[in-house]
């Protein structure tokens, strides 16, 4: 099966330093093979141009608050095929919590993520097996342009799955423009 949701709202800007201009959905829901190698992605649309372009390093997934349930148990989200859950937890390559503070503690998950200015921050509520940095291609932002150029007009979320089976995301975005 393959499933991919992406939708965008705007949203306002916040006084910290940190806020929204635009905010969205992302995500995608496959099955790996055990004898292939994949990698998955997803992409995103902003719904105006971005300022600048965004390129690989403005483009950053959060993958610390994903939990398996609804209580949540933020950096649970299994690597393995099973969304029971279990270690080793799925990770992300370019986590970066200095430009995408969100939280469930700070409440900003679900309905208000947060970016700094001229990033997208990608926070993923849920999933499981999208990657883990010993396996190699842990979840992570990049441009939607080749090389080292951006795009002023959306985003993509790559991730390669450690195990065969079941590998989704859900997740959510916010871009602050400036």
């Amino acid at each position: 099966m393959v499933a991919v949701s992406v939708s965008a709202s705007s949203g306002s800007h916040a006084k910290s330093g940190f806020g929204a201009t635009d905010r969205g959905a992302i995500g995608g829901d496959f099955d790996r093979a055990p004898t292939a190698v994949p990698d998955f992605g997803a992409y995103a649309t902003l719904k105006t141009p971005a300022k600048a372009e965004l390129d690989d390093a403005h483009v950053v997934v959060v993958a610390s608050q994903c939990s398996p349930d609804d209580a949540p148990t933020p950096g649970t989200c299994s690597a393995s095929n099973s969304s029971d859950g279990g270690a080793p937890y799925s990770q992300s390559d370019d986590e970066d919590t200095s430009v995408c503070p969100s939280t469930w503690a700070n409440e900003q998950l679900l309905d208000k993520p947060t970016a700094a200015k001229g990033f997208v921050c990608v926070y993923v509520l849920g999933g499981t097996n999208f990657g883990t940095i010993i396996g190699g291609d842990a979840i992570h932002g990049v441009s939607i342009a080749p090389g080292d150029l951006g795009s002023k007009l959306g985003f993509k979320i790559a991730w390669g799955p450690d195990n065969s089976g079941d590998s989704y995301v859900d997740a959510i975005w916010a871009y602050d423009r400036g």
